[in-house]
């Protein structure tokens, strides 16, 4: 007697495995694709990148050199983000770089400016690019 597999079964797999991927590409955000600085002058720049659907955003802060090199501090930016008053935000900013991991630092956003309010911990790597007062362009 042969034995049928039910053709539902064999769909389910690779099903689950797609929404799977869909999800975890919905709340990883790919920080290397970063155009919108490619075209941009050296400087500082702050870029929320995607909603993780959490009242969160995946964020980063890129540094690009006069050479072009981009120095990437990926993190969550929280805050009143998707609700601006007269185009001002208060936004709170967790980088998750390697060594700068449970630091935050309160970011102040007027029009298309972000000024860095307190300084950050100076054993991560970010402390360097942020000092009090630092302004960074938002793009």
């Amino acid at each position: 007697m042969k034995k049928h597999v039910n053709p539902l079964y064999a769909l389910s797999v690779p099903v689950v495995a797609i929404a799977v991927l869909v999800l975890w590409r919905s709340f990883h955000h790919d920080v290397r694709d970063l155009s919108a600085v490619d075209k941009q002058p050296p400087g500082k720049y702050f870029l929320l990148l995607k909603e993780t659907g959490t009242g969160q955003h995946d964020a980063a802060i890129v540094v690009k050199s006069s050479d072009g090199k981009k120095t990437v501090f990926p993190g969550i930016a929280k805050g009143d983000i998707n609700s601006p008053v007269a185009n001002q935000r208060l936004i709170t900013y967790s980088p998750t770089t390697e060594g700068c991991e449970g630091n935050v630092v309160e970011l102040y956003q007027a029009g298309g400016t972000v000024t860095v309010i307190g300084s950050i911990d100076p054993s991560c790597s970010l402390h360097q690019e942020l000092a009090n007062d630092t302004v960074l362009k938002k793009l």
